[in-house]
């Protein structure tokens, strides 16, 4: 039963790190005006109080798709994380959190309680929906505002370079935090039923569940920080956040509000919807879509954005189709499971399948980008000749 809870834990904060961190802290380490040395604890102090403002979502995921049983909620992140991986091949614009509602999605059709989870569902999918265009319009509107204190404030250069130093700190705490208590609270709904029946005891001071599993997901953040998380930032900052500290403010800011909005069961009532995580990845893409509108340049692959889209139907779809297949195959009830061979055989030739696909897409990929990349280098030659 602990196995299975870090095997859970391990599956969601890889992707959760690997996949939507580096897009969060791509403005923070593009700017450079905090060394990415201090990032680490910004990292650390920032996650480790989130754990405590997770309760709204954390609620909605339990009451939508009552999972109790552990091996089965393992079967839905092993199969979400096949899905991403395989997506993340095509783009590396998308979020693990469609795969894992898609996942879920197909157990609630397995297990006729999709009644239980639609309203949770169109709830969601509104909100992943309107959360990417509510951030790219504040992304304009602090611009502009932002804009216009720092023309009209008569503030020394000096002084306003501190205060943005100030505010660019703040609110890469801020964006890591509301990070944590969006996207962080499907760590906590998901080991829930296991979690619980966990207590250590340190000192006379009882540490419960929740708290041992959200101390190994800060410690896995900061573990994958230091070597391919740091990397994926670095890379995306120089690509797509190529920005003056007053833009990463106003990116990380916008991020921070709507993840810390869609968060709230409070504030999401008054619209009609629920607090449900959405994803930041795509937060932050529209984010730099509305910075490029503002120059009239938007530094972005129409391709990439038409992949990461797509990825917003697409994903869950695959997720569901995995899923419903691992549950076909491995049928759990309260005695025993049971392997039904057939749908394994048919699902190991679909898998085989796709991967030859894969296979070719990706050989596919890297010859044309060879090819440009020779293009490339011709077109520089011959304008050297001349």
């Amino acid at each position: 039963m602990i196995l299975e809870i870090i095997f859970i834990v391990l599956l969601i904060g890889v992707w959760l790190s690997v996949r939507e961190m580096p897009v969060i802290l791509g403005p923070a380490v593009s700017s450079g005006v905090i060394r990415s040395v201090y990032i680490p604890v910004v990292l650390l102090l920032s996650i480790l109080p989130a754990l405590f403002l997770t309760d709204g979502i954390v609620l909605n995921i339990r009451t939508s798709f009552p999972i109790q049983d552990p091996f089965t909620i393992l079967i839905i992140t092993l199969s979400a994380s096949v899905a991403m991986w395989a997506f993340s091949l095509f783009t590396k614009w998308s979020s693990f959190l469609y795969a894992l509602a898609g996942s879920v999605l197909a157990y609630s059709v397995h297990s006729d309680s999709v009644d239980i989870a639609s309203t949770y569902m169109w709830q969601s999918v509104v909100s992943w929906l309107a959360a990417p265009i509510l951030c790219g319009a504040l992304t304009v509107a602090l611009f502009y505002g932002v804009k216009f204190l720092t023309d009209n404030s008569g503030v020394h250069l000096i002084t306003l370079n501190r205060i943005l130093r100030v505010l660019y700190v703040l609110s890469l705490a801020l964006v890591i935090f509301s990070f944590s208590i969006n996207n962080g609270s499907m760590i906590v709904a998901f080991t829930g039923p296991v979690s619980n029946l966990i207590r250590i005891n340190v000192s006379g001071f009882v540490l419960g569940g929740e708290v041992l599993v959200w101390i190994l997901f800060v410690i896995l953040c900061l573990a994958l920080y230091f070597k391919p998380v740091k990397e994926r930032a670095a890379s995306l900052s120089m690509k797509l956040f190529d920005i003056n500290t007053e833009t990463s403010v106003v990116i990380m800011f916008a991020v921070s509000f709507v993840l810390l909005l869609f968060s709230s069961d409070t504030l999401c009532s008054f619209i009609g919807l629920a607090a449900t995580p959405v994803s930041p990845v795509h937060l932050s893409l529209s984010a730099i879509i509305g910075i490029g509108w503002i120059h009239k340049n938007v530094g972005m692959d129409k391709m990439e954005v038409t992949k990461s889209s797509i990825s917003i139907i697409a994903l869950p779809a695959f997720s569901f189709l995995i899923t419903h297949m691992m549950l076909r195959i491995i049928t759990i009830n309260d005695s025993a499971r049971s392997f039904d061979v057939t749908t394994f055989a048919i699902a190991s030739v679909l898998f085989l399948l796709l991967a030859v696909i894969i296979y070719f897409y990706i050989s596919r990929n890297r010859s044309s980008e060879k090819e440009k990349l020779k293009r490339a280098e011709d077109r520089n030659q011959f304008n050297e000749l001349q």
